[in-house]
């Protein structure tokens, strides 16, 4: 009777692999071989929004933040994971940092061309934390994510609300990922020009009437006007994609495809994935983000 039980665990195992859709088995191929040379002990994740092995949030706050999180992925294309662990220790790992890195190098987290994934890991028994980012992002968050840890979550964990803490961070940090650019962050330069370009296309248009210029005149007049027209064409492009910077819109990125890295924009799409677990195929490098303690 025990052999005949192992076998049809075997064949249960092949119908489920063969009914696998290929992307999905892509993913998980790709997880699997991260894992394998990953430097810790990092388990394979069993959502895409919230892993909680060190059972720090209620049940009906887990189901909140993937709530939220598939709704940020949905609307931006931006994906963030909640992780929290007992110690970095039992995983292997010396810091947050390092433990950080290697959850979201070896799940992949974010899409594979942006790398604009978000990573946020809490440690009960170490009292730290780490906010880790996809390389793309830079160094663009991290005042913001120094602020979000200090004034968000630390202030609950401080009285072993933890539960509460992530709650209130992650919304905190999916405003920061939803909102744009403030105008004091763009180039103070940028408006000086655009104003100087309209008062001269200005003049040249009052001269022109009030002159009647002709002939050669007339043409490099015209040239210089065109040339004006374009700096300010390009000048306005640049300020809109600059105001674009964070809030990202789900529209932009066109259609989804989780095995080729692009964007994550459909929800059926990220369904899926939440529930198998597979990331887009994101990196980080490590000097993004923010850590703080308790």
């Amino acid at each position: 009777m025990e052999r005949r039980a192992g076998w049809w665990w075997l064949v249960l195992a092949l119908v489920l692999l063969a009914g696998m859709p290929a992307g999905a088995w892509q993913d998980a191929k790709e997880t699997w071989g991260k894992l394998r040379t990953s430097r810790f002990k990092i388990p394979l994740p069993d959502n895409n929004y919230v892993n909680d092995y060190a059972d720090l949030l209620r049940p009906t706050d887990v189901t909140y933040l993937r709530t939220r999180l598939e709704r940020l992925e949905r609307q931006t294309g931006v994906e963030m994971t909640v992780v929290t662990v007992k110690s970095v220790a039992a995983l292997g790992a010396k810091n947050v940092e390092e433990l950080a890195l290697d959850f979201f190098n070896s799940w992949g987290v974010g899409n594979r061309k942006r790398n604009d994934g978000l990573l946020v890991l809490v440690s009960r028994e170490d009292r730290r934390m780490r906010i880790e980012t996809g390389s793309g992002w830079g160094t663009a968050l991290a005042r913001d994510l120094q602020n979000t840890i200090n004034s968000h979550f630390a202030p609950h964990f401080k009285k072993e609300k933890y539960s509460d803490g992530i709650v209130a961070g992650v919304d905190q940090l999916c405003t920061i990922i939803s909102r744009p650019v403030p105008y004091t962050d763009r180039p103070w330069f940028k408006p000086a020009v655009v104003a100087v370009v309209i008062l001269v296309l200005a003049a040249v248009g009052v001269s022109m009437v009030t002159t009647g210029e002709g002939g050669w005149g007339y043409l490099v007049v015209s040239g210089i006007v065109q040339f004006l027209m374009l700096v300010l064409a390009v000048l306005l492009s640049n300020s809109h994609r600059r105001h674009r910077r964070y809030g990202w819109s789900s529209s932009s990125w066109g259609g989804s495809s989780s095995s080729s890295g692009s964007s994550w924009g459909g929800s059926s799409s990220s369904s899926s994935r939440s529930s198998s677990g597979s990331f887009g195929g994101g990196s980080s490098s490590g000097r993004g983000g923010a850590s703080g303690g308790w």
